[in-house]
């Protein structure tokens, strides 16, 4: 009797050993009675059960393969779920930090507003307050100069001293206008200029269609000549030459056809040809974003030029610092200006103390006593009228 799996009932439906153990007895003793009672040999019996259990054990492997597979589809699926996750969590945080970089430069704008507001307000404080007490101390000075018999010589002195240095500042309380005019206007150049670097550097990396042709540079008419698989202007053959000896050919790695590229690679050697006659104080910002353009293209027709636009990077930069160096310079040279004035202010007083050593001497004798201090010798009346 052929009994399939099917025809089988399992009370065990949830649990797949029991309803295997179950299928196993169940073939076995509804076999058994009939092959007694039809005086089936044994032999013919044993052949039976053997062949049963081997089905059963092929049955048996096929639910485990099952089993094992779709075990398998459900780690894949939860494997699935987890990279989408992971892709999920990272295109949330990449739209975070663009967000917070946007955030970022407006409160770099926000902060160098008030950090040039504050310094032209704390430079106007202390040029108020050097000039009051500057004025203060003149005073004082004269006042106690005059209280001498030599008052009227020095105070001629002076002014005579002022004669003869029209080109110095008449006093030192006197604020160098023009000086802090040029200096306030460098340090607002060079705030702007630090705040469109950032911005400047990632229009850099912006993709824009390139309006670029040859017209748009110099010396490219004329004869040409081959070099490699493309025709260059004689103007350019110098520049080609010089980029293949140190970076060797810079087409090799493009897949497109020379008849396409060749207009690109032509432009990309005009740029490195007037980087070459430029100096940094002829570069414009539509100068930089011409230049970047040509290099652009270049990289997305495959060439190798990766080392231009570093290059382009540094030339950026340097370009947007021109006003903080100027700057710079202004505040050194007003520096030493002022320290020439200072040296040239205290080789006059040692003069004038010199000149007038012993009645500056005296002058310190009487300040905030009577005059009449020293006329007579200590006493103990003198003392006790003191005391």
């Amino acid at each position: 009797m052929d009994l399939s799996p099917s025809e089988v009932t399992s009370p065990f439906k949830n649990n797949e050993a029991d309803q295997s153990k179950y299928l196993k007895t169940e073939l076995i003793t509804s076999v058994e009675p009939q092959l007694v009672e039809s005086g089936t040999s044994k032999c013919l019996a044993d052949n039976n059960r053997r062949f049963l259990k081997r089905r059963f054990s092929v049955m048996e492997r096929k639910v485990l393969a099952d089993r094992r597979y779709i075990e398998r589809k459900k780690m894949e699926m939860e494997r699935l779920k987890d990279e989408i996750r992971r892709y999920e969590e990272e295109l949330s945080q990449l739209r975070t930090n663009q967000s917070l970089l946007a955030l970022d430069l407006d409160k770099v704008e926000c902060c160098f507003s008030q950090a040039t507001s504050q310094w032209h307000d704390d430079q106007t404080e202390e040029v108020s307050k050097s000039s009051s007490i500057q004025k203060h101390q003149r005073i004082q000075d004269q006042q106690k100069i005059s209280s001498n018999d030599g008052g009227v010589a020095i105070s001629q002195n002076l002014t005579n001293n002022k004669e003869r240095t029209p080109n110095a500042r008449a006093a030192v309380n006197e604020p160098a206008t023009e000086h802090q005019e040029s200096a306030q206007s460098g340090s607002c150049s060079a705030e702007v200029a630090k705040i469109k670097l950032p911005k400047f550097l990632m229009e850099l990396h912006t993709e824009v269609a390139s309006n670029v042709d040859l017209s748009d540079f110099t010396g490219l008419e004329g004869e040409q000549r081959r070099f490699g698989r493309f025709s260059f202007p004689l103007s350019l053959i110098p520049t080609v030459e010089r980029i293949n000896s140190v970076y060797g050919d810079i087409s090799a790695t493009s897949l497109v056809s020379p008849s396409v590229s060749a207009t690109v690679y032509v432009l990309f050697c005009a740029v490195i040809r007037e980087m070459e006659h430029l100096r940094l104080e002829e570069v414009t910002e539509d100068i930089l974003l011409k230049w970047r353009d040509v290099i652009k293209d270049a990289l997305r027709l495959g060439f190798n030029v990766a080392f231009a636009m570093e290059h382009l990077k540094k030339v950026v930069c340097a370009y947007f610092g021109q006003p903080g160096c100027k700057l710079l310079h202004e505040i050194d040279s007003k520096i030493s200006t002022l320290e020439a004035e200072v040296n040239d202010w205290k080789k006059k007083r040692a003069e004038i103390y010199e000149e007038f050593k012993m009645s500056i001497d005296a002058v310190e004798n009487f300040i905030g006593v009577p005059v009449s201090t020293g006329l007579f010798p200590w006493s103990s009346s003198n003392r006790i009228m003191h005391g």
